[in-house]
């Protein structure tokens, strides 16, 4: 039997045609130096844009100087088996295509795809715009798996690294999305768990409060010791599939239960999303905002001297200077750990800093005043 070609070294960009015109497609191709593209829709056919069926878009491909292969064997549109090992994905299209990646015919369609890279730069394409709405994000993890470096191209003048999702476990070239023991969250509809991150962060140089890998990671303190939680969404932002996992740490299940409190509040997920829709939708200078941040809920944060910790450096100081100080507190005051070759902060308990020396408060950058202000509001909170 013939030996499977190695990826390592090889190269793939990803792109979906979308309502792009024709010509916008190709300036993405020619923008990153595409040679051929690989059409991974199981049906190459698009009613809304005929621009983007098969035979049209091989002709006019080839008139470019662009080379066009339909790949249907990585195409779409497969059933799950009742068995399936990737009951993470709730999405029954998604879950039926990593049932597929364990075929053989899959793995026909990869070597096809690999032939392809030898001489040429490719860029598999399907329909939709963004990648993990897509199929080839999958595709895209049995390829990273397999040594490949994959790009995904957003615009003539961006493209991003593809990263293995982040509930796949890899066992050499073999992904599943096994369904994981972590706790639900279940929160109502819409629910965007990346724009509330990030609005909870104001600045992705926070160190508490991390987005990672589309997956939120936060250091918290619980009473049995320091522990590393992940939330995940499994689902979309209209039918949210929410849960958390302890990745280190010693947990009781009395703990698990407090963390997952904890993390409720932190992301909104028991406030009702409605009130806030219908006052940005109505507000016609809010719309665009509404739109931006469709599914993020008001974050708060995890206690009362984080919060007050979290305010006081931002008064009169821009939000940068604000978030380099409280980073400093944080790196000071606060307890980590360190899990994958990273080091994950958590905020500092109020009973640290009430027994900080003002001086060593003050290091972090704040006014006399400041200073004064947050060690004399952490006795209150002291447990």
């Amino acid at each position: 039997m013939r030996r499977a070609k190695s990826w390592r070294a090889a190269s793939v960009y990803t792109v979906g045609h979308s309502t792009r015109t024709l010509d916008e497609v190709v300036a993405l191709l020619r923008a990153f130096s595409i040679s051929v593209l690989a059409d991974i829709r199981t049906i190459p056919r698009s009613r809304r844009n005929p621009q983007f069926n098969g035979d049209m878009l091989r002709s006019a491909l080839r008139s470019r100087r662009l080379r066009y292969v339909h790949l249907p064997q990585l195409g779409g549109l497969r059933r799950a088996c009742e068995d399936s090992p990737n009951t993470a994905w709730r999405n029954a299209r998604f879950r039926g295509f990593a049932d597929y990646m364990l075929t053989q015919d899959f793995e026909a369609g990869l070597a096809k795809l690999r032939a392809l890279t030898t001489d040429d730069r490719v860029a598999l394409m399907c329909a939709e715009a963004v990648p993990w709405r897509c199929h080839r994000s999958l595709i895209a993890d049995a390829l990273t798996a397999r040594g490949a470096h994959v790009e995904h191209i957003t615009s003539a003048e961006r493209s991003t690294r593809h990263h293995v999702t982040a509930f796949a476990q890899v066992d050499g070239t073999r992904v599943t999305y096994p369904g994981d023991e972590g706790g639900q969250l279940a929160t109502l509809a819409p629910f965007h768990l990346e724009a509330t991150v990030r609005v909870l962060q104001r600045r992705p140089t926070n160190l508490v409060d991390v987005w990672h890998q589309r997956r939120y990671l936060r250091a918290l303190t619980p009473a049995d010791g320091l522990a590393l939680v992940e939330v995940v969404n499994h689902g979309t932002i209209d039918d949210p599939n929410v849960r958390c996992n302890v990745l280190r740490g010693d947990c009781s299940s009395a703990t698990r239960v407090s963390l997952g409190q904890t993390l409720r509040k932190v992301l909104g997920l028991d406030l009702n999303p409605e009130p806030l829709l219908r006052l940005v939708e109505a507000d016609r200078r809010l719309r665009p905002i509404a739109v931006a941040l469709r599914g993020m809920r008001p974050p708060r944060f995890a206690g009362l001297f984080e919060a007050f910790a979290n305010v006081v450096p931002f008064q009169q100081v821009s939000l940068d200077a604000g978030v380099t100080i409280v980073r400093r507190l944080v790196e000071r005051f606060g307890e980590s750990l360190e899990h994958e070759n990273h080091r994950w902060h958590a905020f500092p308990a109020a009973r640290v800093v009430a027994e900080a020396r003002l001086d060593a408060i003050r290091a972090c950058g704040l006014s006399l005043r400041k200073a004064e202000t947050i060690r004399q509001f952490a006795p209150v909170q002291r447990r």
